[in-house]
C-alpha cells in the first residue's frame, strides 16, 4: 500500500492543507440542512426497521396458527382471527423484552 508523507510530498501536503482550510467549513446552513437529511435517513431506518419487526412477528403468528391440527377446519375468517390473536400476544411479547 502506498504511503503519504505529509513533509516530503508537496503535492500531498497541499490536499492535506486544502481539506483542511477555512475554505472547508460548513455555514450554519449548510449544517442544518445535513442535520435534517440525516435525521430524515435516521427516521426512514427506524420505520423500515419496525416494518421489519412487524413483518416477522405475522410470520411467527402465521406459522403457530398453522401448527393447530384444527386449522384446515377452520373457516377463513376465523383463521384471520386466530392470526390476529396469536399476532397481538406475540408482539406483546417482543415489546417487553
Amino acid at each position: 500500500m502506498r504511503r503519504f508523507n505529509y513533509e516530503d510530498n508537496e503535492e500531498y501536503r497541499e490536499d492535506v492543507d486544502k481539506f483542511f482550510s477555512e475554505e472547508a467549513e460548513l455555514t450554519p446552513e449548510q449544517y442544518r440542512a445535513i442535520m435534517e437529511e440525516e435525521q430524515a435517513y435516521q427516521q426512514m431506518q427506524v420505520r423500515l426497521v419496525y416494518r421489519e419487526f412487524n413483518h416477522r412477528v405475522l410470520r411467527s403468528a402465521i406459522r403457530l396458527c398453522e401448527k393447530s391440527f384444527w386449522w384446515w377446519f377452520y373457516s377463513q375468517d376465523t383463521r384471520l382471527r386466530l392470526v390476529d390473536k396469536a399476532y397481538k400476544r406475540l408482539k406483546k411479547l417482543e415489546e417487553d423484552q
